[in-house]
């Protein structure tokens, strides 16, 4: 019954925030007992996409959402500078220029609540956990430091705009010191992933298959 119930408030959550649920997968209990492997960092398993044999392995935002859901995980959220730092050592070790995180810019309707305002400073969130993610101000985070501002995100806050977060190498926008940091972008474009583990999904499937080695 817990699981239900958080599962439910996720649900709920999702809907107030703007993100059509119907766009969004449910996870596939054979997908999730068999997902693969790739690393694994403080309890937590994580899928590459880019060593994956398939030629696909580049999604828009969504459709690698979606991709990691099925397999009872998510797009990475980067919740501590230490995550951080591990999943991109990863990308530069694997010669990947970029790739997705659950990051995500609550700019739609439920978004106007005080604590999120303004949305360009206050209302990025991963959409992966749904913890936010902290002032953008806050330099303790890694959002690139070109743009048109002088930083990043650098995007409004309306309908349509770059909405979702990646991780860009240094050489896109010249970041100095050759370091790879978070950058607003169209959700439209599409990148390689990394899914992580979603503590929700493996215990909403497991509920219901006990059977099942997840």
């Amino acid at each position: 019954m817990v699981n239900m119930w958080v599962y439910l408030v996720g649900i709920v959550v999702l809907c107030q925030l703007g993100l059509n649920f119907a766009q969004l997968s449910l996870p596939k209990p054979n997908l999730c007992e068999n997902r693969r492997k790739d690393i694994t960092y403080n309890g937590h398993n994580y899928l590459l996409s880019w060593r994956s044999r398939d030629t696909n392995f580049k999604y828009t935002w969504i459709n690698g959402r979606n991709f990691c859901r099925e397999r009872c995980m998510d797009l990475v959220s980067l919740e501590t500078q230490q995550e951080d730092q591990f999943i991109t050592n990863e990308v530069v070790n694997g010669r990947q220029r970029y790739i997705w995180t659950s990051g995500r810019l609550c700019n739609f309707d439920g978004c106007d609540q005080p604590h999120l305002l303004p949305k360009k400073t206050n209302g990025w969130f991963w959409s992966g956990s749904m913890e936010l993610m902290g002032p953008t101000t806050d330099r303790k985070n890694n959002w690139g430091t070109r743009g048109r501002n002088g930083h990043q995100p650098d995007e409004g806050d309306g309908p349509g705009t770059e909405a979702c977060m990646g991780i860009l190498s240094w050489d896109v926008y010249s970041e100095p010191g050759n370091r790879y940091t978070w950058h607003d972008i169209g959700c439209h474009h599409e990148k390689p992933i990394v899914c992580e583990d979603s503590d929700e999904l493996l215990n909403f499937v497991r509920s219901r298959n006990p059977n099942l080695r997840l």
